[in-house]
């Protein structure tokens, strides 16, 4: 997705490969929806990100870990990673 929007940025706006934390992943979200407003990268990315999530729980569950725990682990990841791929694209 990086690379996509690389394409399209003049070279002081690229984005780096190096030092991706949550934030700059906000970002990159924001510029992707602002250059590619009807792109499905964002939504291929949350179904891999919902099926890797699902993967988690059901190893957690064949592991024995308690309900309890899953549905906190799957609360706290929709959280931090559900906010960047729900959040609106700036106005142009």
């Amino acid at each position: 997705m990086a690379e996509a929007v690389n394409v399209l940025l003049p070279p002081e706006e690229r984005f780096s490969k190096r030092g991706w934390r949550f934030r700059k992943y906000g970002r990159l979200h924001l510029v992707y929806r602002r250059l590619y407003p009807s792109g499905s990268l964002l939504r291929r990315q949350a179904a891999f990100a919902m099926a890797a999530n699902g993967c988690v729980l059901v190893v957690m569950a064949l592991l024995g870990f308690g309900w309890q725990l899953a549905l906190c682990y799957a609360g706290l990841n929709g959280l931090l990673f559900g906010r960047p791929l729900a959040a609106r694209s700036p106005p142009s």
